[in-house]
C-alpha cells in the first residue's frame, strides 16, 4: 500500500458496479480496495492499518450491510 496515495474501500455486492467504481477510482490515482460484502470489508477494515474513505451500498447480503459496516 502507498503512502502517497488515499486508500478507498469500495463495497458492492454487484460485481460489475463494484469493478467500475473500482477502475474509476484507480484511473484518478486512488488506491483501492474491492469488497463484495459488510462482512468481506470489516474484516479488510481490521487488517488495514488506514482506508481514507468508504464508498459502500446499503443494501448487501451477509450479516452487516452499509449502514453497519460504516458504524
Amino acid at each position: 500500500m502507498s503512502r502517497n496515495r488515499s486508500v478507498i474501500l469500495v463495497v458492492d455486492d454487484e460485481e460489475k458496479i463494484r469493478k467500475l467504481i473500482g477502475e474509476q477510482l484507480e484511473g484518478e490515482g486512488y488506491e483501492v480496495m474491492l469488497a463484495a460484502r459488510g462482512d468481506d470489508a470489516f474484516e479488510i477494515l481490521q487488517g488495514t492499518p488506514r482506508i481514507d474513505l468508504i464508498v459502500t451500498d446499503v443494501r448487501m447480503p451477509g450479516a452487516m450491510n452499509g449502514f453497519d459496516l460504516i458504524e
